[in-house]
């Protein structure tokens, strides 16, 4: 019974929270707007500790913009990580899809 009481007694400290996440066309449209908005904007507003740890495949140029106003719209802590091999399925799949429409334009128009 002490042990119990000693338990409820003292707060269970939580670990960090960490997003890992893809940024995407919606983060860095939204990130352009005043306020800035977006699926990761909107999570760390929603999480103000939580850490963030972002990986991108967009160009150096637009990811440092990119964190530089996401950081200045929520403040959290930052990383991003710009894989050199790997390639999010979604944008695979993307560029999938664009080329089967743009091969299916060309032969309608033929």
């Amino acid at each position: 019974m002490a042990a119990e009481n000693e338990r409820d007694s003292f707060p269970m400290q939580r670990a960090p929270l960490q997003l890992v996440a893809w940024i995407g066309r919606q983060d860095l449209d939204g990130a352009a707007r005043d306020p800035a908005t977006g699926p990761i904007v909107d999570f760390l507003r929603a999480h103000p500790s939580t850490k963030a740890l972002l990986l991108s495949d967009w160009p150096k140029d637009v990811a440092s913009v990119y964190r530089d106003r996401l950081h200045r719209a929520v403040g959290n802590e930052i990383e991003i990580r710009l894989p050199s091999s790997a390639t999010p399925p979604i944008t695979l799949a993307s560029s999938r899809l664009r080329m089967q429409r743009s091969a299916g334009s060309s032969r309608t128009q033929a």
